[in-house]
């Protein structure tokens, strides 16, 4: 069932593309304006997917992600989708195609595997976890790396983003169980490609 869903979720995104050689057409609201691949980050280890820009600026970035971690790398099979907000604080413009720019925001993910529980299988007492483990809010801070290429090209940007954070129940745990923050928080490397 959970790869089923994660099957629907990527052809949705895959058919919600226009052809890049429409021009003249508008796109459709729903149609994403870039791709993503991100590595680690609590995201999977290697993860894809669409997004859209909102706001003045293309200051609010909403990618919708699907993540996976091989049996080899993480000891089972993972599979995740996301939902990832970046908010885009200011931009510092370099020259006319580079800009550098200070990041924050939140990722929810959704574990489809077989590996987590949204609701608390009975052979655990009621009160043993105060949360499900099959999802999770991610928060991070980072910079994106902007640069703007030739209107011509069917790639008119690419953004380069590094991120570091951490699961929001862990950091709950660096403050009331004294966990120490290099325990739990991870770094990711990704790259936007707008069209």
């Amino acid at each position: 069932m959970r790869v089923l869903l994660a099957t629907v979720f990527i052809l949705i995104s895959l058919l919600s593309f226009e052809p890049s050689f429409a021009q003249t057409e508008t796109k459709h609201w729903y149609s994403p304006n870039h791709v993503k691949l991100q590595y680690a980050g609590n995201n999977g280890w290697l993860s894809t997917g669409v997004g859209y820009s909102f706001l003045k600026k293309k200051s609010w970035l909403m990618d919708f992600m699907y993540g996976y971690v091989p049996k080899s790398i993480g000891g089972t099979t993972i599979h995740v989708l996301s939902w990832k907000n970046t908010f885009i604080l200011y931009r510092i413009k370099i020259n006319e195609k580079v800009a550098i720019s200070p990041t924050i925001g939140i990722n929810s993910i959704f574990d489809i595997s077989n590996n987590s529980d949204y609701n608390l299988p009975d052979k655990f007492a009621e009160d043993y976890y105060e949360f499900n483990d099959a999802m999770q809010f991610y928060q991070f801070i980072g910079a994106t790396v902007q640069l703007k290429l030739k209107e011509t090209y069917f790639i008119k940007q690419v953004d380069f983003m590094a991120e570091t954070g951490a699961l929001v129940i862990h950091m709950a745990d660096m403050f009331v169980n004294g966990v120490r923050p290099k325990d739990i928080y991870s770094v990711s490397l990704s790259v936007n490609a707008y069209f």
